[in-house]
């Protein structure tokens, strides 16, 4: 059968795959391997139950929705290595999600900065593209599909950035910090040289992966974390999506209320979001209750 290694980076130059998408392939076989070989265990030997053991030890620190992603990039290295994949998708274990934490601001400082400089280092449209993706993500919350979905035409003249709706809710027009204006009109000026003549199409993606398609919302995560770990942020469970969660918390602290952070952030009206991503700091709110509550005086007690 070969070297399982060797037979995935052929199976790489067969596919068109993005950069992130084979390091995430190459991540979770090596990882995949390790795992089986402390228990002795060859990859021409393992079976069903080896994967299903993979997916148990996972389950402790991965989401749900990373558990399928994991699930179907085994399968798929499965198939290129010429392997009977024995799995259905009864076999994933779901379990709960895992607390999804909120940057603070002094962590998403030190995440741009390291996303700054990995741009710098790389030198490359890749390394420009996720910088600017983290940018608007911090700057106005949305998620990443509705950055999945903006097309070049969203960035107006009058530099605005025009916010596709998502779970119901609304297009909103964002006016954006001049730092990000700024990287972002960087960023187009790589865009131009990566596209060539098809650049100006306003109904083109706006972010793109090498193969020149819309971004997808795996290569955003898995850009960010490489951006958070450059930053030393050693935060479980904090992903792109923790941007969202600390917009809300920000705007939350303040002043605004539930239906000014609906209103800012496009959600349809009604909308029980704000509540579910605002994150409230346990002992500010105990002492905003104490100071709060003026039912007796300590020398009545």
């Amino acid at each position: 059968m070969g070297d399982p290694i060797e037979l995935l980076k052929q199976s790489f130059e067969s596919k068109n795959l993005s950069e992130v998408t084979q390091k995430r392939w190459m991540y979770v076989a090596t990882d995949f391997l390790d795992f089986i070989g402390k228990k002795d265990v060859t990859f021409a030997s393992a079976d069903g139950q080896a994967v299903k053991d993979y997916l148990g030890y996972k389950k402790r620190t991965v989401s749900g929705n990373g558990m399928k992603t994991i699930h179907y990039i085994l399968k798929s290295m499965y198939m290129s290595w010429g392997k009977k994949w024995e799995l259905g998708k009864g076999d994933v274990p779901h379990g709960r999600e895992p607390e999804r934490p909120f940057f603070t601001v002094e962590e998403i400082r030190k995440i741009i900065t390291a996303g700054k400089e990995r741009a710098k280092e790389r030198g490359d449209y890749i390394g420009m593209r996720d910088l600017v993706m983290l940018l608007i993500s911090t700057e106005t919350g949305v998620r990443r599909i509705q950055i999945h979905n903006l097309d070049l035409e969203h960035f107006t003249k009058d530099k605005l950035l025009k916010i596709p709706p998502a779970k119901g809710g609304r297009w909103t027009d964002r006016k954006l910090r001049d730092d990000t204006v700024r990287y972002l009109e960087l960023y187009l000026i790589e865009r131009r040289k990566f596209l060539g003549e098809t650049a100006n199409d306003p109904k083109s993606p706006l972010f793109l992966d090498r193969s020149k398609t819309r971004v997808s919302t795996e290569a955003m995560g898995w850009g960010f974390i490489d951006i958070k770990n450059k930053a030393g942020i050693d935060k479980p469970g904090g992903s792109f999506h923790g941007m969202r969660r600390s917009k809300t918390t920000r705007l939350h602290k303040g002043g605004m209320s539930e239906t000014e952070i609906t209103e800012a952030l496009g959600w349809k009206k009604g909308s029980r979001e704000p509540g579910i991503y605002i994150q409230l700091d346990q002992k500010e709110v105990q002492e905003k209750a104490n100071k709060a509550d003026k039912f007796m005086s300590d020398d009545e007690l």
